[in-house]
């Protein structure tokens, strides 16, 4: 009776998540990087020129690849939603039905911030990393060492953050399996070396590109590092129309370095709570604690990142979770891994908190994700489609269209269906090459003038920018003219002002 209980708790479940992410897909406004990979991938003519291109993003060529295909059957937006939904729901099926997380973890982890927002209504190439994640887990729960690999080799090409989380996952098996299933530990590690060299080559950047190339290791850095435990596992934003991205300690606290300071703090307590849940499975301690090192080594000497990328943290927590079902044990009985068996911990750990401590996590998440949905479904997340569905319905077809900032204004052009021109890197395009010749300032003064050459050339030319020009003197030396001032986006710089 229990079983079948469950199985009818997961199916409605399953179902509601489906149904609402449905739903918020017909309201959600797609930004800027999602779609510049469609973009790429609709306007590439082979694979070839696709990987070219994708060279200049930082990420992997999976998700292009797909995106590749599926703009052969249907150029529709809602199609790749559709897609993408179908994808992460796979890896939401599969830790409902076949993980051995407890049921009353399993729900509010899928109806949490992660799992209800960032990784399945964005639609990115994080949901396909962490659908494999999963998929890889269930091979291992399995004991099915090969297909594990294979699945973690594919999942290299996902994105640098779900290489992090594959590749200390396959160190976990080696630690585990290493002398209970030797061979298949070695044929699996051949695998993944093969795999990772193709990763090599694949982001392998090319000389003339210009994307996250400076990344300053100071003080300020090495605190935001220590920062990534407290923003991935207490996902409620500011409650703000620019919530996206942001934690809720930098509205309680408006000083940076006080607030930095307190999550800092936040963050000590909750590995405290997170490594004691996790209780004598070295397996589990040891792969979350391998992500943890990774992911704050990266972010402190690399790129720090935004709630997508740390929430990996969290994804790996819940994936510890799930190891620490499989394999319980402590292999390595002579260190105390445990750290509810330290000193630190009996001071610190009381036993109400320990009890509940995962229950609160997920609670909180959940709160991220009704705040996220309140502010996607009464604002706007981007006014690309906006400002293209003004300019079609009061310009021609034939109008001039200038925009800058262009990584902004690459939104309009997708929902305009033409190519618009970008002064920054001085061509006209649909999508963002990351490249040199972008490296350089445009003042007001030479974006007006760039302007008014424009439009003695055109008839017809308007400017969007994702900026208020403020000199007003520049802006009746060109006769230039604020015609439409867009209404705020949860993504502030493509909130756009149209000028004429």
């Amino acid at each position: 009776m229990k079983l079948e209980s469950e199985k009818v708790i997961i199916l409605l479940s399953l179902l509601g998540y489906i149904g609402i992410n449905i739903f918020m897909m017909f309201y959600h406004e797609p930004w800027r990087d999602e779609l510049q990979a469609i973009s790429l991938s609709k306007n590439s003519n082979s694979l070839a020129s696709l990987v070219a291109l994708t060279k200049y993003e930082g990420h992997p060529s999976l998700w292009f690849f797909i995106l590749f295909f599926a703009s052969k059957l249907s150029d529709s937006l809602i199609f790749i939603q559709i897609l993408h939904l179908a994808i992460f729901g796979v890896g939401v099926f599969i830790l409902l039905k076949y993980s051995k997380v407890d049921l009353k973890l399993k729900i509010p982890i899928i109806f949490g911030y992660y799992f209800m927002y960032e990784y399945s209504i964005i639609i990115r190439n994080y949901g396909i990393g962490i659908t494999l994640l999963l998929l890889a887990c269930f091979f291992i729960d399995k004991k099915k060492l090969i297909l594990s690999s294979i699945i973690i080799a594919i999942l290299f090409h996902a994105n640098i953050y779900a290489f992090f989380l594959g590749a200390s996952l396959w160190f976990t098996v080696i630690i585990h399996f290493f002398t209970l299933k030797t061979k298949k530990i070695i044929i699996g590690t051949v695998i993944l070396f093969f795999s990772f060299i193709l990763l090599v080559l694949d982001i392998l950047p090319p000389e003339d590109h210009f994307f996250a190339t400076e990344h300053l290791v100071d003080f300020r850095n090495i605190m935001k590092g220590f920062t990534i435990i407290w923003k991935s596992f207490i996902s409620i934003p500011e409650f703000d129309v620019h919530f996206w991205n942001s934690n809720v300690m930098k509205q309680l606290f408006t000083d940076k370095y006080f607030s930095n300071a307190v999550m800092v703090f936040g963050s000590s307590i909750l590995l405290i709570y997170s490594l004691n849940y996790l209780g004598k499975s070295s397996s589990a301690l040891i792969f979350f604690c391998t992500v943890l090192f990774i992911i704050t080594f990266f972010s402190i000497t690399k790129y720090h990142g935004y709630l997508r990328h740390q929430g990996h943290l969290f994804i790996a927590y819940i994936v510890a979770i799930w190891l620490k079902e499989i394999f319980p044990q402590n292999q390595f009985k002579q260190f105390q891994l445990p750290i509810s068996e330290t000193f630190l911990s009996k001071f610190l750990i009381t036993s109400f908190f320990k009890k509940y401590f995962i229950q609160f996590v997920l609670f909180i998440s959940i709160i991220g994700s009704i705040i996220s949905y309140y502010f996607d479904l009464n604002y706007q997340f981007s006014n690309g489609k906006k400002v293209a569905t003004y300019i079609k319905e009061n310009y021609s077809s034939n109008c001039n269209v200038i925009g800058h900032v262009d990584f902004s204004a690459s939104t309009i052009s997708y929902f305009l269906d033409k190519d618009i021109y970008y002064p920054l890197s001085e061509t006209s395009s649909s999508f963002i090459v990351w490249d040199i010749k972008r490296d350089r300032d445009i003042s007001e003064k030479l974006l007006l003038s760039g302007f008014n050459n424009e439009k003695t050339n055109k008839k017809e030319t308007i400017l969007i920018t994702s900026f208020e020009i403020e000199n007003k003197n520049l802006l009746e030396e060109y006769k230039l003219t604020l015609v439409k001032e867009f209404e705020p986006a949860i993504v502030e710089n493509e909130s756009f002002y149209l000028y004429q």
